[in-house]
């Protein structure tokens, strides 16, 4: 005889006790749907929230090829594409997407009606260049209303990109970017204002599109900055164009606090400052730039960030003797509301870390004795 393949079937007298109970338990029945509902929600939420795509082998030594990079990218988004127009309700969760600007990719993405996008971030194509055809779809993202960060990285782009900005759009960053001089935008009919400005490895020419009468953005009330091996007369003067009375935090390179021969005094709301040095001794930099600081000055937190790979030579007797000498001139200026003074150290075995902050505790006793110097490792 053949064996049945069906499930066993359960006793009817068994099935009316357990719809029987069921209905005698509607309120928790309620509640457990609820809460199942509301986990798949955060589960959405935080699965969607940030999209980024690109081909495993782009963070080893054996990268692919233009084609094929470009490939698995589309190949995946429109798998992305078409969950969305299954489920249209999973767009409200996509607040962050990084892409490779393909233009069969940027294509793809503009007509996925990602209505709740916040943060848009954009890598080149192996030719380095965002411009032509891709300006019309990069239009279309940028002008989302949702939108209010924008980040370039690798790319020489058109500034048509950004000629259609939602009024929403208060942080742009570039990284290894630079614009296209030779295409001029139209008037903006309203300048759009930027709060939070980030350049690294961006020195913008000295007729820089930023600082064009026709510039879709208004750097005055900028609020966060940093500015990394990016300092130039371009730069400076949309710095100088900031009001003294707005920016809260300045992140820096030793290199750019010379070369634009900065004075953060003149910042009355500072409170942040971000300094990357290339090593301990480079420290000093930084005193320049504030020995006119008056009793007015609100900045609570300084940080250091070293570069380099920490050496033995760095912790010479001169050098030590340097950070004795900052830590007396720091101490003499009227940093009456700091708080806390971080130095963040290259990458290292813990008994080198322990050893390091041991001599740095020593070496800055002022700040010690205060306690607000704070020593840590870069993880990774």
């Amino acid at each position: 005889m053949a064996q049945s393949t069906s499930s066993p079937s359960l006793p009817q007298e068994l099935k009316n006790a357990i719809i029987g109970y069921l209905h005698d338990c509607t309120d928790d029945l309620k509640a457990c749907a609820l809460s199942s509902r509301s986990l798949l929600h955060v589960s959405q939420s935080y699965l969607f929230y940030d999209v980024s795509v690109y081909h495993p082998r782009n963070r080893s030594d054996d990268r692919p090829m233009e084609a094929e990079d470009c490939a698995f990218v589309h190949a995946a988004l429109g798998r992305l594409a078409a969950v969305l127009v299954e489920s249209p309700h999973l767009l409200q969760h996509i607040r962050s997407l990084a892409i490779t600007t393909y233009l069969n990719v940027v294509l793809l993405v503009a007509d996925m009606g990602l209505t709740h996008l916040q943060t848009l971030v954009l890598y080149s194509d192996i030719t380095g260049v965002v411009e032509g055809p891709l300006v019309a779809p990069l239009q279309r993202l940028i002008a989302l209303e949702s939108l209010t960060r924008v980040e370039v990285s690798a790319a020489a782009f058109s500034t048509q990109i950004f000629s259609s900005c939602s009024q929403n759009l208060t942080e742009l960053a570039f990284d290894a970017a630079e614009d296209d001089d030779g295409l001029i935008l139209s008037p903006a009919p309203t300048r759009t204002e930027i709060k939070c400005l980030q350049l690294c490895n961006s020195p913008f020419s000295s007729n820089c599109w930023l600082t064009s009468s026709d510039c879709p953005f208004n750097f005055v009330h900028l609020v966060d900055v940093a500015i990394l091996a990016s300092m130039s007369a371009s730069v400076r003067r949309i710095l100088d164009s900031a009001k003294q009375s707005t920016v809260v935090a300045l992140k820096l390179t030793a290199s750019d606090i010379a070369l634009g021969r900065l004075d953060l005094a003149r910042f009355s709301a500072l409170r942040q400052i971000y300094l990357v040095v290339p090593h301990i001794c480079h420290i000093v930099s930084l005193l320049s730039s504030i020995s006119d600081l008056d009793c007015m000055n609100i900045i609570q937190k300084i940080t250091f960030d070293l570069e380099d790979t920490f050496c033995d030579h760095h912790w010479s007797l001169a050098a030590e003797t340097r950070l004795a000498r900052f830590d007396a001139a720091l101490a003499n200026l009227p940093l009456f509301s700091l708080r806390e003074v971080v130095f963040r150290l290259p990458r290292m075995e813990s008994e080198d870390l322990w050893e390091s902050e041991a001599i740095l505790k020593r070496a800055l006793c002022g700040l010690n004795s205060q306690r607000i110097l704070r020593v840590e490792g870069k993880a990774g």
